[in-house]
């Protein structure tokens, strides 16, 4: 009758990367390609049971078995991704999934678990499993056990799997067994084995030995430093329940900083509860203010806190305020801050050293300066001046400035005595430069011009091209020696040469140039347009009323001249009205010819025009212009005459309303 075969199972299967076994000279075996082949270490978990007899295959791929100690090596070339394992007595694992592709020269473990319950019943077996199931299962508790009667060490069985469990098969007799876990009362008792039919389990409950710890921060005492047992564990509020504090006696201290006393007290944890502390800080400190006039820096126990005033919390006790300023003698005050009191210090302001100023000039009568402000006419002695450096002006009407720089000691007394000229080094300059300056008539040359000149008035007067002339009575002062002027563009002159082209509009639509000229701002123009409009088709017949017509289309062309006046509005814009005269003749485009024919040049119109152009200069060479206008004909050929008749846009080109507008280049 056949045996039924036990089962076997692959626990796990990792990749061990700190190994290097399959690199070690002594260990590594090569493929055919110089490979390195993969070591895979098989184990039995229990590490109790005899590997020999296991194969394993990974198909196309070498691989070949070699023991070591309880071991079994298991070497195979690259590439593998699945292994069939085979045993005469187990049964058949195939095709197991390695998750991963075996790479050269690594090492891996591969840890099996094996049935070892026999099926046929041996009556003279001594052993028995021994199970100690714990709870709570998460709580990793180490199992020790020793036999009765032994007087060694207990051995150390390990920590128990996720369910709380661990076994082992054990000689009949009495065990004494001790399981610890952290946070938990040790466990100890006495288990007898003496059935080796049925395991033994020993069910073992621990007893907690640990509490848990709350700290709200409802008194004010939110983000203070936390200390149990003189080790920090965090600021409040706290509130972790995770974590397990043993039971018993505990001390607490608190610290939120200078500005409040510690808080120091004790608590204790009990079994499975949740301790609640709130703590009360009491402050030790005051809001406080402190003022000092003149705008002086405040200095508190050797620290600047800034100028004039200064409001903060501080310790309660005495403390040393020091107000100082340059040039000024310091001054101090002791303080006393209470706590919880909230009080304004007011500190005596420093009190400036000074020395004096005798301030003469000639002629007198100067006008005295110090730092910006007026201290009163020469001559003068100025008392009370605060010491160091200080910048003295003297200033008369018609005079040059004068300038000092003094430093004033204390108690003593600096003499100024000046003497002022009505002679300067006068600069006169311009906008642009390089304008020739006339001076009284004189001309002196370009600007930028720099002369010794007394002060008054003077006629100056710049001329340069492209710009009006400046004239102006100018008064040089010796007390403001430089002067600038600024000069106007002239964009349009009174006498200018142009020509350009335009597009025109209304009733006659054309296209054109235009020369002209300003010959002191009498303006005479001459332009030329080609229409770029047809008229409606026009049939001609002769008076036999059987004869077939001819049909025309007509294009205008004007040659025309214009006079007119230019009126500068500003340095940019001119308008310029203008009456004009012309001729415009038209140009037939014959559509259908039935014999009857007309003389061009006999279809032709003189008209007048009235208008006016306004010009805005864009660069000092170019200008855009807009010209309003309204034409009349004062004369028309007959053939003119009898298409206007029956055409209004041929009689518009002699008669009616017209815009152009263009761009022109001058110069």
């Amino acid at each position: 009758m056949a045996q039924e075969k036990l089962d076997v199972s692959v626990v796990s299967f990792t990749e061990d990367q700190f190994s290097t076994t399959a690199q070690d000279k002594r260990y590594e075996k090569l493929d055919g390609n110089g490979d390195r082949y993969a070591i895979i270490k098989v184990k039995d978990v229990d590490e109790e049971a005899d590997l020999s007899g296991f194969t394993f295959n990974f198909g196309a791929l070498n691989s070949e078995v070699k023991k070591h100690d309880d071991e079994l090596w298991v070497y195979v070339q690259r590439n593998a991704k699945t292994v069939t394992i085979k045993h005469s007595e187990y049964k058949t694992i195939e095709k197991y999934d390695l998750n991963t592709t075996i790479l050269p020269g690594r090492t891996y473990v591969m840890q099996l678990t094996l049935s070892r319950v026999e099926k046929k019943i041996v009556r003279d077996v001594k052993k028995q499993v021994l199970q100690f199931k714990v709870s709570p299962a998460n709580e990793k508790a180490v199992v020790k056990v020793r036999k009765v009667g032994d007087k060694g060490e207990y051995e150390l069985w390990g920590e128990v799997d996720e369910a709380g469990t661990i076994d082992k098969m054990r000689e009949f007799g009495s065990y004494d067994y001790i399981i610890t876990a952290l946070n938990y009362e040790q466990s100890t008792g006495r288990v007898t084995l003496s059935n080796s039919q049925t395991n033994h389990v020993e069910q073992v409950t621990l007893k907690p030995n640990f509490g848990f710890l709350e700290i709200d921060g409802n008194n004010g005492a939110t983000g203070a430093q936390i200390y149990v047992d003189d080790v920090k564990i965090g600021t409040v509020p706290y509130h972790e329940p995770n974590t397990r504090w043993t039971c018993g006696n505990h001390k607490i201290t608190i610290n939120n900083g200078d500005m409040y006393k510690p808080y120091n007290s004790s608590f204790i944890i009990k079994q499975g509860e949740t301790t609640r502390i709130s703590p009360k800080l009491e402050s030790d400190f005051a809001q406080t203010t402190i003022k000092v006039d003149g705008n002086a820096e405040i200095i508190l126990d050797g620290i600047s806190k800034g100028t004039g005033s200064w409001t903060g919390p501080l310790k309660a006790g005495q403390y040393t305020v020091v107000c100082r300023k340059e040039n000024h003698r310091e001054s101090s005050r002791m303080i006393t801050v209470r706590p919880d009191i909230a009080e304004t210090f007011t500190v005596p302001s420093p009190t400036p050293i000074t020395g004096n100023i005798y301030v003469r000039s000639t002629p007198s009568g100067a006008d005295i300066t110090i730092d910006g402000k007026k201290k009163g006419t020469t001559p003068s002695l100025l008392q009370g001046i605060m010491i160091g450096s200080h910048n003295i002006t003297l200033s008369l009407a018609n005079h040059k400035t004068e300038d000092y720089s003094v430093t004033i000691k204390e108690d003593e007394t600096e003499n100024i005595n000046a003497k002022l000229s009505d002679m300067a080094h006068m600069t006169i300059d311009s906008k642009p430069s390089g304008a020739t300056i006339l001076i009284n008539g004189d001309n002196v040359g370009t600007t930028p011009h720099s002369a010794d000149m007394a002060s008054g008035d003077y006629e100056i007067t710049l001329k340069k091209h492209g710009y009006y002339n400046f004239r102006k009575q100018v008064h040089l002062d010796s007390s403001m020696p430089n002067i600038m002027l600024n000069m106007s563009r002239q964009y349009f002159k009174s006498s200018m040469f142009y020509f350009g082209g335009g597009y025109q509009v209304g009733a006659m639509t054309c296209a054109g140039g235009i020369v002209g000229a300003y010959i002191h701002k009498v303006n005479v123009e001459l332009s030329y347009m080609v229409g770029l409009s047809e008229s409606e088709e026009i049939f001609w017949n002769h008076n036999d009323a059987s004869d077939e017509p001819s049909s025309y289309t007509y294009k205008p062309t004007y040659i025309g001249a214009k006079l007119g006046y230019g009126i500068n509005l500003n340095s940019r814009l001119r308008i310029t009205p203008k009456v004009g005269c012309g001729i415009t003749q038209l140009k037939g485009t014959i559509k259908q010819d039935n014999g009857s024919k007309y003389k061009p040049e006999e279809t032709y119109a003189i008209p007048l025009s009235i208008g006016c152009s306004l010009d805005f200069a864009l660069t000092p060479w170019c200008a855009i212009f807009a010209r309003p206008e309204i034409s009349f004909a004062v004369s028309e050929s007959d053939i003119y005459n009898n298409i206007s008749q029956v055409s209004t846009k041929v009689k518009g080109y002699a008669s009616g309303f017209n815009a152009l507008a263009g761009l022109y280049f001058y110069f």
